[in-house]
């Protein structure tokens, strides 16, 4: 079986791609929105330990971290999607041949 790409299909994939970036910014959103507990809220646990807005921190850093890698994925897809359809069938297969051969 020979290696084959389809540009439409890592085009689709692109965009879900960048759309799980956007959710990153919707969760960030939702944190800032609804994660802001007052002290007198926090329960018996949380406030002594006052954990809570070190983790909704954490946790908002991790999103923005994701949204950054996932932005950066969604673009190379693309790219690689433009290339697959910029370049001809004969010189893919050319380069695509130069793969090591990946037992499925």
């Amino acid at each position: 079986m020979a290696f084959q790409v389809e540009p439409d299909d890592l085009s689709a994939y692109a965009k879900m791609i960048n759309r799980a970036a956007e959710d990153t910014e919707e969760g960030k959103r939702y944190l800032a929105k609804f994660a802001d507990i007052d002290a007198s809220d926090q329960g018996l646990f949380t406030r002594p330990l006052g954990f809570h807005g070190s983790l909704v921190t954490h946790v908002s850093t991790v999103l923005g971290r994701l949204g950054v890698i996932l932005d950066a994925s969604s673009a190379e897809l693309d790219k690689v999607a433009a290339y697959y359809r910029d370049t001809d069938q004969g010189e893919a297969s050319r380069i695509d041949s130069r793969q090591p051969h990946v037992k499925r």
